[in-house]
């Protein structure tokens, strides 16, 4: 090997000093960065000091969004801003009865911004429960608006075929200007339509949709003028209905 190759590889090779202080830069960005993820482990350090609570819907109609924010202050054990478990506030937000979905976001350097979608009831369901628009139920302490809401009753796990039937039943009586207050289906699975202004329609177990069609056509012939003193009608004949009046009873 001459000795002008020998030179040059001996050229190529960094310097001691150079090594040893590239060793001591790695060390230290080490520790730094050891030391600056124990700082960020600790809850004290970047508190959450503001919760901000907003509506995903256009605004909220039974949700208080300081109420909401007073619970996820409880919720809370640490506040830091890296140390804080999203999930277990968006699992507390989810509990309350009427927030049908949340979304948990940090904004730095203090702020948790929470989202809420409340939820939209569109019956009652017995006595203290409501169904949203996918037919399920849920338990507020208070119904508030929802109060007025018709009201479906029936067997445990009918509430999403009852609040379908509900809409067809309720659009076709819509033509005729007539509403109802109640659904009811019994365990023998027939049903009782009643009317906002308290007339019951027996509508039996069978062929609901044709004994309602039979209805539509008759009411504007023969019940419309005497409405007011009908209490019952009963569908559940082939071919025709029976009134039964208040005068009757």
């Amino acid at each position: 090997m001459s000795q002008a190759l020998l030179n040059k590889r001996h050229s190529s090779r960094w310097p001691l000093g150079v090594i040893v202080l590239s060793i001591g830069v790695v060390c230290i960005v080490f520790l730094i960065l050891t030391y600056i993820s124990f700082k960020l482990a600790d809850p004290k350090v970047l508190p959450i000091t503001k919760i901000v609570v907003s509506p995903l819907n256009t605004k909220f109609e039974n949700l208080d969004a300081k109420k909401l924010a007073e619970i996820v202050e409880e919720t809370l054990t640490d506040r830091g801003f890296f140390h804080i478990n999203v999930r277990a506030v968006q699992t507390e937000m989810l509990r309350q009865p009427w927030v049908s979905k949340a979304i948990i976001k940090r904004s730095w350097r203090d702020k948790l911004i929470i989202q809420i979608r409340e939820q939209r009831p569109v019956a009652r369901w017995g006595e203290k429960e409501l169904l949203n628009e996918k037919g399920e139920v849920f338990s507020p302490e208070f119904l508030g608006k929802a109060k007025t809401l018709v009201r479906l009753t029936g067997p445990v796990g009918t509430q999403k075929i009852m609040l379908e039937h509900y809409k067809v039943i309720s659009a076709r009586l819509e033509v005729c200007g007539l509403g109802l207050s109640e659904v009811l289906l019994t365990d023998r699975r027939a049903w009782t339509l009643y009317t906002d202004d308290g007339k019951a329609l027996v509508m039996g177990r069978d062929d609901i949709l044709n004994r309602l069609q039979r209805f539509l056509i008759g009411y504007p012939k023969k019940l419309a003028a005497r409405w007011s003193e009908v209490n019952k009608v009963d569908l559940r004949y082939s071919n025709g209905l029976a009134v039964l009046n208040r005068k009757i009873l």
